[in-house]
């Protein structure tokens, strides 16, 4: 049984977005996303953004079944056509309402199970996260292109301030 435990972010009542871009996981990504919502049930107020890449295999499909069993905590998106895992981050953030950002791969080859076991520690490098001129953050694969603030959660993976 999960632990009760309150996690804090490093602004308190902050709402967290996991974002996790879907490419061909319609067998597993509807257990990939009720992983990381019961690690993160009674602990933060979260949101989950599931961004199928046009995956054509019933990803799409199953996203949809998530978002219908947790409504306003998992928020579907669907591409239209496969535009690559940088793109599908960016409409990740563009669907986004949380004041922090966590880039989780929809294959959870990250495990959010770590999360436990490196806490909510602070690391903070640079300036304000950078954007685009038209104000789109700018990622390229699962890293910042620049200095910004960002928070070290899991080996790989960053937690951003929005």
């Amino acid at each position: 049984m999960q632990s009760s435990q309150q996690w804090q972010l490093p602004v308190p009542g902050a709402k967290l977005s996991v974002i996790m871009p879907a490419y061909r996981l319609a067998a597993s990504i509807g257990a990939n996303i009720e992983t990381v919502c019961n690690l993160l049930d009674s602990r933060l107020d979260y949101e989950v953004v599931v961004v199928d890449d046009c995956s054509g295999d019933g990803t799409a499909e199953a996203i949809a079944s998530s978002v219908a069993k947790r409504p306003g905590i998992v928020v579907g998106v669907y591409q239209p056509v496969n535009r690559g895992k940088g793109e599908a981050l960016r409409e990740g953030f563009k669907h986004s309402t949380g004041d922090y950002v966590l880039l989780l791969d929809g294959d959870l080859d990250l495990s959010p199970a770590m999360l436990p076991q490196t806490g909510m520690k602070r690391f903070v490098f640079g300036h304000p996260p950078a954007v685009d001129l038209d104000g789109k953050p700018r990622i390229f694969g699962d890293r910042m292109d620049n200095g910004c603030y960002e928070l070290p959660f899991l080996p790989g993976t960053l937690f951003i301030i929005k």
